[in-house]
């Protein structure tokens, strides 16, 4: 994956339940943010590669990053176009309250 230097040391105080669901979070601003440096879009296996969360197994699916999109998609907070393979996903504007 080439990340494991990064990857700090675990904290003992979290559950991993807690630790799962702030891997998740981090993996949902990164998206986010790498989708708002890319105004033009990306597709889902571009924003895999650039995150470096290409994690199918023999060539299947990337499910991880895929659900993650989807769930994106459908809280309204980044839009997609087309469909399949060849989707392009983009941030959606973000309205100020």
């Amino acid at each position: 994956m080439g990340t494991e230097q990064s990857i700090s040391k675990p904290r003992k105080h979290l559950t991993p339940t807690e630790k799962a669901q702030a891997g998740l979070v981090l993996i949902y601003e990164a998206i986010l943010e790498t989708l708002e440096h890319n105004p033009n879009g990306l597709s889902h296996a571009d924003i895999a590669r650039r995150l470096e969360l290409d994690l199918s197994y023999h060539g299947g699916a990337n499910y991880v990053s895929q659900t993650i999109l989807h769930q994106l998609v459908y809280s309204g907070e980044v839009g997609k176009i087309g469909e399949a393979a060849q989707a392009i996903y983009r941030r959606s504007e973000v309205k100020e309250i």
